[in-house]
């Protein structure tokens, strides 16, 4: 028993009077968090009876927050590293989205990010030689609409002036599981499928090593890509910056496909703005093989408009991004090819 709560002084004097000591409330608080620490992760627990929530089933709102966090330790990271664009590193999309949802479900027991409005890149962020600012993300109070609840996010940073910096901004739907998956037909084996190594080697993609997936490309028309992927899933932070079903590192390739896509059909670099919706179904395969299709292309006068899903080998949507929104910048080819130059020097020292 512990020495505080529900042991009143009776059952206090009982427990004295029978030789039987209490629990210091700091010494069991900490007792108790060390069974959640990740030296206990792979012990076995057994549960006799039903699996009931306290609380019940119902959906529960929760009230809005903000959760500051430190990004500068992100530049020498690793991943973050292979994510130069020139010579400055820059945080991929898919890590600022999986900020925001890494936020939404904590403050969220139990419940997951299924599905993704409105992402939108506002400003990224950019690990260069100027002083680091603080950064943040806030949740509004979120709602329950059906079986889900929905909370608008917005990663924003202080700048110094009037107004925070909006980084990345987009409304999250929760729920206990994600919806059944869809099937799409089966793709050909890609008989005569060509090395996707050139999309990183000649500088159509600047990524390095550690987001370098695209493996195979088995159809790349006007229309559509179809691309065979595999790529580790490297951890960064801990986690900090990925979600239940998202995983900033592997997602990226669905953001890598477009790109290569709009690059053929503009003759220029292009880079991710937005996401209208993001469905997950399950967690991209890490080291293990699954296809990313590109189609639904549409041009406009600035850039393209996707459809970037990825499937199992058996056919299942395991993630699909609807409406990307990519712009072509002409002066963003030449920092891919300095991206490419760059690696190949330090690799050659």
């Amino acid at each position: 028993a512990w020495d505080g709560g529900m042991v009143t002084a009776e059952l206090r004097a009982l427990f004295t009077e029978r030789g039987v000591p209490l629990l210091d409330p700091a010494t069991g608080a900490r007792a108790f968090a060390n069974e959640f620490a990740a030296a206990h992760r792979a012990d076995t627990r057994v549960l006799i009876g039903a699996a009931t929530a306290l609380g019940g089933s119902e959906l529960v709102p929760a009230p809005g927050r903000i959760a500051r966090r430190e990004l500068a330790a992100l530049r020498h990271d690793p991943v973050i590293a292979d994510h130069r664009i020139g010579a400055q590193a820059v945080l991929p999309a898919t890590f600022g989205l999986g900020w925001l949802i890494d936020v939404a479900e904590r403050a969220h027991p139990g419940l997951r990010v299924v599905r993704v409005r409105s992402f939108q890149v506002n400003k990224g962020i950019v690990f260069d030689d100027g002083p680091d600012i603080p950064r943040w993300v806030e949740l509004s109070d979120s709602r329950v609409e059906g079986d889900r609840v929905i909370v608008d996010a917005a990663a924003r940073g202080d700048g110094g002036r009037a107004l925070p910096i909006s980084h990345y901004t987009a409304t999250l739907e929760l729920a206990a599981a994600p919806r059944t998956a869809p099937v799409r037909p089966p793709h050909p084996s890609g008989v005569g499928a060509q090395d996707g190594a050139s999309i990183y080697t000649s500088a159509t993609q600047f990524h390095g090593p550690r987001l370098q997936g695209l493996r195979q490309v088995l159809e790349f028309t006007d229309e559509r890509l179809v691309v065979r992927c595999r790529l580790t899933d490297t951890p960064v932070a801990h986690g900090a910056f990925a979600g239940s079903l998202h995983s900033p590192v592997l997602a990226d390739l669905l953001l890598q496909g477009p790109s290569v896509l709009g690059g053929l059909l503009l003759g220029q670099a292009c880079l991710p703005l937005a996401i209208g919706t993001a469905e997950y179904y399950a967690p991209l395969p890490g080291d293990a093989d699954f296809l990313l299709t590109v189609d639904g292309i549409r041009r406009n006068a600035n850039g393209i408009t996707a459809t970037a899903t990825a499937t199992g080998e058996d056919g299942r949507v395991l993630m699909r991004f609807d409406e990307l929104v990519f712009v072509a910048t002409p002066a963003m080819a030449a920092k891919f090819a300095e991206s490419v130059a760059n690696r190949r020097t330090e690799t050659a020292q």
